[in-house]
């Protein structure tokens, strides 16, 4: 079960991991967040199962924060943790669905309950939803400002900058991403976005031609425009397997 813990508060958050760790093992908290902004990269990079959430941020509080993930993306399992006991807070979590609400500190036996209450939802919902086609997934990249959303499907090819990225869009945008293309690769892993060569990654469902003598990659977006991509002779090779 992965998880990711969003709490502003540095001691309250290093007790909930180190709780998690000790005695709920099978719980991988795969990111540590103090704010709304860090929290949305993180549950777009690595989906959790679970949000472990403080309703009182900094700034945007985890309102905003499931707001802004639910237009975007199936929200994870949500349980809310908060040093107050109020029908406010009560009717919020009712509000998103949160699986449960912990007072801090944490119990460890409410805590045992809450996460006993996500794995039992989980095995239901695996139970249920065979045969059910997948969603898309939604991958976040890095922008000068913002953060762009994507399906693997809307992206044909990739360059390395130095440090940053261009990205060119099945649209026939581009955009600048503020990422190494091996931190691409890795997000894009098992999708049909491969790497060509030391500075390129191309969506092989985008490829029209392959011009071997000329190490040129012919890409056609749905609309029937084609891009010519200069490739090394490793890149071509790679595209060939």
């Amino acid at each position: 079960m992965k998880a990711v813990v969003v709490e502003d508060e540095l001691f309250p958050r290093l007790t909930l991991v180190q709780k998690l760790a000790e005695y709920h093992p099978d719980v991988e908290v795969v990111a540590q967040c103090e704010d709304a902004a860090d929290a949305i990269k993180a549950v777009l990079m690595h989906r959790p199962d679970v949000l472990f959430l403080d309703i009182q941020l900094k700034e945007k509080d985890a309102m905003w924060l499931l707001e802004q993930l639910r237009d975007v993306t199936v929200l994870p399992y949500i349980i809310f943790t908060t040093a107050y006991d109020t029908s406010e807070y009560l009717l919020k979590a009712i509000k998103f669905a949160a699986v449960d609400y912990l007072l801090k500190p944490i119990d460890i036996l409410d805590l045992s309950r809450a996460v006993k209450k996500v794995r039992d939802k989980i095995n239901e919902q695996n139970g249920s939803s065979k045969n059910v086609p997948s969603l898309p997934e939604t991958y976040g990249f890095h922008t000068f400002n913002s953060t762009l959303l994507l399906k693997a499907s809307d992206i044909m090819y990739i360059t390395a900058d130095g440090n940053y990225c261009n990205m060119f869009l099945a649209t026939g945008k581009e955009e600048t991403i503020f990422e190494r293309l091996g931190e691409i690769e890795h997000k894009l892993t098992g999708t049909s976005v491969v790497r060509a060569g030391k500075s390129h990654l191309v969506n092989k469902d985008y490829i029209y031609k392959l011009e071997y003598k000329k190490k040129v990659c012919v890409l056609q977006t749905l609309r029937g425009d084609q891009y010519r991509l200069n490739l090394s002779a490793s890149g071509m090779e790679d595209l060939r397997k």
